[in-house]
């Protein structure tokens, strides 16, 4: 049996590693904002139908209105009921236009050529970095 002493050691050494792992993660906001691509939708009628799930709900105006990572994934059906994904890391200010970027790239990478899609099934996740201390403006 390990000596309660040697135990305590091995305990902390084990927390320090996993400390300095999280360290260098990037921390995003709990939740996401999903936006459907439904090309027979008008603006209003896709800001009524996005949804915001978990704290992108009460904190949308500071998660939008600060310089921050963005993390976009398109999710593109086509009329066969595949799915494609793609993820884009986009890093720019928190606004409409950066975030609108960001879509479009996402939705050319999982598109990938294909022109038979079922955009009323598509849509857009756009997740937020929490943590904006390094991010240069």
């Amino acid at each position: 049996m390990a000596k309660a002493k040697n135990r305590d050691k091995r305990k902390k050494v084990a927390q320090r590693k996993a400390n300095q792992a999280s360290a260098g993660k990037a921390e995003y906001y709990d939740g996401y904002l999903r936006i459907p691509l439904d090309n027979m939708l008008d603006g209003d009628e896709v800001r009524n139908r996005s949804v915001f799930v978990g704290e992108w709900h009460a904190k949308r105006a500071e998660i939008l209105s600060e310089p921050r990572l963005f993390k976009v994934t398109a999710h593109i059906f086509n009329s066969k009921g595949d799915k494609a994904v793609a993820t884009i890391d986009y890093q720019s200010a928190g606004t409409n236009e950066s975030i609108a970027e960001a879509a479009t790239m996402a939705f050319d990478a999982a598109r990938n050529g294909t022109a038979d899609m079922n955009m009323r099934e598509s849509y857009i996740v756009v997740r937020a970095q929490r943590n904006n201390k390094e991010l240069k403006v």
